[in-house]
């Protein structure tokens, strides 16, 4: 495993390190901060990993927007009272989003954020699971480090519906993530 993060690691820093005309495609890995409601399926989540793929369709000096698939990998724990023991659940939200990011500095290395998208997520243990969809926004900043190296830091708003298919009754979630992550511009 090592092995393989040190070969992704030097990889990534020798093609920020080429001077090949911007793609307009980053990708950027994150850890989320998740901040569940009470009145969810799981309130007590703990963040993973997550990371996002972003292309940005136009290259202006002031203003830029464009569209991203992000995911966020967490997991909960649900307390058994019969048994002592405890069981985890995974879940993998999906997020489509279309972002706008406006140049604060002249340097154009501090940039402001918003998106808003479509998002999917499932909670699984074993072979039971439980599927919402729902709709996403947030804001963010990113600071560019190097040329093609940034940190960046956002916050989202989930809002997760489920419709029960034997009632119409609709479960409602909602979350607030916090990301912090680092951008590689490719």
């Amino acid at each position: 495993m090592r092995k393989y993060l040190f070969i992704f690691i030097v990889s990534v820093f020798s093609l920020t390190q080429t001077k090949a005309q911007d793609s307009g495609l980053s990708f950027e890995l994150h850890y989320p901060l998740v901040f569940a409601d009470d009145l969810n399926s799981f309130s007590d989540v703990q963040g993973i990993f997550g990371g996002a793929l972003q292309y940005q369709l136009t290259d202006n000096h002031k203003f830029n927007y464009g569209v991203e698939y992000r995911f966020d990998l967490s997991q909960s724990r649900k307390d058994n009272y019969n048994v002592i023991t405890s069981t985890s659940f995974q879940y993998l939200m999906n997020h489509i989003n279309l972002f706008t990011k406006l140049n604060v500095d002249e340097m154009e290395k501090f940039k402001v954020y918003i998106d808003a998208g479509f998002t999917v997520y499932k909670y699984k243990e074993g072979s039971n699971s439980q599927s919402y969809t729902g709709f996403n926004g947030g804001l963010g900043f990113n600071y560019d480090i190097m040329r093609r190296i940034y940190l960046q830091v956002n916050f989202n708003y989930i809002k997760g519906f489920k419709k029960q298919q034997q009632t119409s009754f609709v479960d409602k979630e909602s979350h607030q993530i916090i990301r912090l992550g680092l951008g590689f511009k490719i």
